[in-house]
């Protein structure tokens, strides 16, 4: 089954490619990439535990980013409004109600403790990856600076030689 995702080939630099869940030989899944490059075909296998791995990250992010919206208050607050005026009127018993809604945000707070460790994991290995981008460019930076150290001593050694190669031309026709 296909299925359109984003790649992150750098910080600054993503790629919508299409990918395909496969089972190997082996029982194991791998991921087929169409990167779709001027209509030719780069195909290659990527290690996947599970097809459905990608499903469950996007689930915990879209639950994660709900829960911290006004909307959820509002649904929330809705609920607790709805339950605590069915037992004024007598529509639910209240030890049954409060019975039900206990179970029920104890559920909700066991799912969404797991969903934001989800998300929180996804977000240090983002970071880690992002560090370890930085340590390169620094590495890189390093080096250019080292470079750019060893031109100016060449330039100033170039500068020495014209100086003295000046003041023989002097000497030459002074003398």
């Amino acid at each position: 089954r296909a299925r359109r995702i984003t790649v992150r080939a750098s910080p600054s630099k993503t790629r919508s490619i299409n990918k395909c869940a496969i089972k190997n030989a082996h029982g194991g899944y791998g991921v087929t990439v169409n990167t779709g490059a001027c209509g030719a075909l780069d195909q290659g296998s990527i290690p996947c535990r599970h097809p459905m791995e990608v499903d469950v990250k996007k689930v915990a992010r879209t639950v994660t980013r709900w829960v911290g919206s006004l909307q959820s208050i509002v649904v929330h607050t809705i609920l607790f409004i709805g339950s605590f005026t069915g037992v004024v009127f007598g529509l639910l018993e209240l030890d049954r109600m409060l019975l039900v809604l206990t179970t029920l945000v104890s559920l909700e707070a066991i799912y969404l403790a797991i969903f934001i460790q989800m998300t929180i994991n996804e977000q240090a290995q983002d970071i880690d990856e992002i560090q370890g981008d930085i340590d390169e460019i620094q590495e890189d930076v390093e080096e250019m600076q080292e470079d750019v150290e060893e031109m100016q001593e060449d330039v100033e050694e170039m500068s020495e030689e014209d100086r003295e190669l000046r003041d023989l031309l002097k000497k030459e026709k002074g003398i």
